[in-house]
């Protein structure tokens, strides 16, 4: 259902012939690390306010420059032994290069950036439209805009369509989305307010980094490859995304019984949720929602490459868990998944896609005769972007992700009604959404505090689970990482709690499965400074 940040990386680089780069020296000479928090961490200066420098070139240049000295400072002083970590520096190497015009450079270190991915289809989509730029802008004595279209639309006929149907479909809504208006101003809700006296963080200055790339690079070509991907889908367009896209479970038995599937409760050391009930059904269950009164639960399924999804239900009768089946009010979509119950277990809220549309909030609510006709909650909690994991708290407010400021980039809103009985919505200030991937927020019934996964420097992986307790302001505290015994090299997220607020569910996703913990809040509470 979600974007994974392999695919979002994928879609958002660029492959090309790898010309010769410089090695690091030999892992002998070097100094071992095994997560990111051994690596240093740097930090930048900027003249005028960030969302202004963003658009002088000049500036971002030399921002680049500097960025790159550390990044390769920093591989030649240490061996690297973490995968997410060594594809995160590679990245932002060949962000630094785009950002510099060296495109050279940018192919041989993108083609790096695909080399460590161990999922196929993020290897596959890596560069997928920045590759045949980079070529066309390479080209001497050529028209860029030309050449670009024509190097990309041999590029897509070249793919499997069924396979890249989904994520290209993405990217087409994210480059529709994508404005030089709205990146600056991106820039400035999200960077902007922490840098003070000019001074950046290291994530800070990634944002910023992306921001200058597409601004100077690819922006100015959007439509070039708005228009091959607009023509790949009407070459397609008998394909409609079929209602399969829906994963199906290979056994939909669940050999339990009794509360929580039968299983021990809990310490406060995350450990794996049913795993053998779990295992039998598919690698694949990223969720399991109980009901308050924990006779009833949603399972949910996606896959390797977050690009679908399936919800079913399941109930407990004399201590006995029903076989598993489709969700009843899920017909009409092509995904659905991310169950939560509303706090007086009448209603449910989803997120589910239809055809090729973004992904939205629905609800159902149950009657004497089963669950309703699903129904779209309201904008403005619904927009054009993709929405994703909600929350609510017992006073009535909804927290959840969006990509409505960025495309791509998840962040985090929430919603409460207003005197009129209508939905206000807004985007929660720093420390949350300080840097530029925040998402699926799980807030404790009584509102004291969040836990929500975040992309930022010094975690175990790419996108890792913090928490921030409220201030006594309406604010938030400084987030705090979850550490070890949560967060991993893979993708934490996905964190929610039990409708008693006692216990926290969260997924971990690996390249050959989900895998869902469960923990006793308590360990949470622990955290508070």
């Amino acid at each position: 259902m979600k974007h994974g940040p392999a695919l979002c990386l994928a879609l958002a680089l660029a492959a090309s012939p790898r010309p010769a780069l410089a090695d690091p020296p030999p892992a002998a000479r070097r100094i071992p690390i095994t997560k990111p928090s051994d690596l240093p961490a740097h930090a930048y200066t900027l003249q005028g306010r960030p969302s202004e420098a963003v658009l002088a070139y000049p500036a971002m240049a030399a921002l680049a420059t500097q960025m790159e000295k550390d990044v390769r400072g920093d591989l030649e002083t240490y061996e690297v032994q973490d995968r997410a970590t060594l594809t995160s520096l590679y990245t932002t190497l060949y962000c630094t290069a785009m950002v510099r015009r060296d495109f050279a450079s940018a192919a041989a270190w993108m083609e790096r950036v695909r080399a460590s991915q161990e999922n196929g289809l993020a290897k596959l989509l890596t560069g997928v439209l920045n590759g045949p730029l980079i070529q066309a802008l390479q080209a001497p004595g050529t028209d860029p805009h030309t050449t670009y279209r024509a190097l990309l639309a041999g590029h897509l006929a070249g793919l499997p369509y069924k396979d890249v149907e989904v994520p290209l479909d993405r990217a087409l809504k994210g480059l529709k989305a994508t404005t030089r208006e709205q990146i600056v101003g991106n820039i400035a809700s999200s960077v902007d307010p922490g840098a003070q006296g000019g001074r950046l963080t290291e994530d800070m200055a990634g944002t910023l980094l992306a921001g200058a790339m597409a601004i100077h690079v690819t922006l100015p070509m959007r439509e070039d490859a708005m228009a091959c991907l607009e023509s790949l889908f009407a070459a397609h367009k008998e394909e409609i995304v079929p209602k399969a896209v829906r994963k199906q479970l290979a056994a939909a038995h669940i050999n339990a019984k009794g509360p929580w599937f039968g299983q021990a409760l809990p310490g406060e050391t995350p450990v794996l949720f049913a795993p053998e009930v779990l295992g039998a059904l598919s690698p694949w269950i990223c969720a399991v929602t109980f009901s308050p009164d924990g006779k009833e639960c949603f399972v949910s399924m996606g896959d390797a490459n977050y690009t679908g999804g399936n919800l079913f239900t399941s109930t407990c009768v004399d201590s006995i868990w029903s076989d598993l089946v489709e969700a009843p009010f899920i017909g009409e979509f092509t995904s659905a998944g991310e169950a939560v119950y509303s706090r007086d277990g009448r209603t449910v809220t989803f997120t589910a896609t239809q055809g090729r549309g973004a992904s939205d909030f629905f609800t159902v609510t149950r009657t004497a005769s089963g669950w309703s006709a699903p129904v779209a909650m309201p904008a403005p909690i619904r927009s054009d972007a993709n929405e994703f994991r909600g929350s609510w708290t017992e006073d009535g407010t909804f927290y959840f992700g969006s990509e409505r400021l960025s495309p791509g980039i998840n962040q985090v809103f929430k919603a409460r009604r207003d005197a009129s009985g209508g939905w206000v919505v807004e985007k929660l200030g720093a420390p949350i959404n300080a840097m530029s991937y925040d998402g699926d927020p799980c807030v404790a019934p009584d509102g004291r505090f969040i836990v929500w996964y975040a992309a930022r420097a010094g975690g175990a992986g790419r996108v890792d689970l913090q928490v921030s307790f409220a201030d006594g302001k309406g604010g938030w505290g400084k987030p705090i990482n979850l550490g070890t015994a949560f967060n991993s090299p893979d993708d934490e997220f996905g964190a929610y709690l039990t409708h008693d607020g006692r216990y926290m569910f969260f997924n971990r996703h690996t390249a050959k499965g989900d895998k869902l913990f469960w923990v006793a809040v308590s360990a949470i509470d622990k955290l508070r400074p």
